[in-house]
């Protein structure tokens, strides 16, 4: 394993931290406690985590597909693992002088090692606190990385009329104002009935207005069009668990697959059809487990969505005394409990 290592010597000798200590005192119920408040664990996740999340939203999704995104993503969160896990790990070897500052020398040497292999567990356990805490707080990383923009012969109109109307459509849509945004991707489809992002777009409005059989009519002409169309196989099967269809939903999960055997998106898909309707918990985990695989094999931040879904499905397992069954479908898809 490849390792950064740092000798860090703080500028106060050992003897002079324990009077630091020994004569920090509550001013006015305050604890006066600056060299905690520098290291702070929380305040540096919070800063990391904001660092991250402005280069996120920086990134570009035009032409790009979620796996290409997520590559990106991956890149501004591994920028700030090293600042981070640095701040921990002073933080850390200041409390345990505190606790100890008895027993140790005056004038010795702290030392802390950092982890600068992304490979390293180490190294891994910072970056992962990172992206939980993106995932909760974070919009950007997750419109990011859900848009499959790649484009293919018929996703863009070259037809101006139909283009300006797809534009003043996406302004909406960023807003989340789906009744808005839809007659504009409506007339674009007028000027241009080929334009695929546009039927897309039209399907994405009318299923989040709840117009469903509007939205598989939408996104079945996209498909017509260009038939390996991500957005409109990925949201075939979310209009059809709307529509609490749940057999045609794992079955347009299925023709996602034909197109893009390694998407997570078929298994984490399959595994919530299976887990929240249908109460097969057998299928969800294995399902759950080979979307958590692809998703870190991705780099993308939605392994954290997985990882919440199996400790569920743990709690689903222990309840009716399955634990050995939970941990061989674990050990199916190489994955170890923690």
């Amino acid at each position: 394993m490849k390792r950064l290592s740092f000798l860090i010597i703080l500028l106060i000798s050992i003897t002079a931290f324990s009077q630091v200590t020994k004569e920090d005192k509550p001013v006015n119920g305050v604890e006066n406690n600056v060299l905690k408040e520098s290291f702070s664990k929380e305040k540096a996740l919070a800063e990391n985590v904001a660092i991250s999340c402005t280069c996120i939203d920086s990134i570009s999704i035009q032409n790009k597909n979620a796996k290409e995104t997520a590559v990106e993503v991956k890149h501004c969160i591994d920028k700030q693992v090293v600042g981070y896990q640095t701040t921990v790990k002073i933080g850390e070897l200041l409390n345990s002088v505190q606790e100890n500052v008895g027993s140790m020398k005056e004038g010795e040497n702290l030392e802390i090692t950092l982890a600068n292999n992304p490979d390293s567990e180490d190294f891994k356990k910072y970056y992962y606190e990172i992206e939980r805490e993106l995932m909760a707080t974070c919009p950007a990383i997750k419109s990011v990385t859900a848009m499959n923009n790649k484009e293919g012969q018929k996703s863009v109109s070259t037809n101006s009329l139909a283009i300006a109307e797809y534009n003043k459509g996406n302004a909406f849509i960023r807003e989340n104002n789906y009744e808005k945004a839809l007659p504009f991707y409506q007339r674009a489809v007028l000027f241009d009935p080929e334009f695929v992002f546009a039927w897309d777009n039209i399907g994405i409005c009318n299923r989040k207005l709840g117009n469903f059989d509007e939205a598989l009519k939408a996104y079945k002409t996209s498909l017509k069009l260009d038939p390996k169309g991500i957005t409109a196989l990925q949201n075939l099967p979310v209009v059809y668990i709307s529509k609490k269809n749940y057999k045609k939903a794992i079955e347009s999960y299925g023709e996602l697959e034909k197109v893009e055997p390694d998407n997570p998106e078929v298994f984490y898909g399959k595994g919530v059809v299976y887990y929240q309707n249908l109460k097969d918990y057998e299928k969800a985990l294995d399902n759950i487990c080979k979307a958590y695989n692809l998703y870190i094999s991705h780099n993308s931040p939605y392994r954290t969505d997985a990882e919440k879904l199996i400790q569920n499905l743990y709690n689903e397992f222990k309840a009716k005394d399955q634990i050995a069954k939970f941990d061989t479908i674990l050990k199916a898809n190489n994955i170890s409990q923690n």
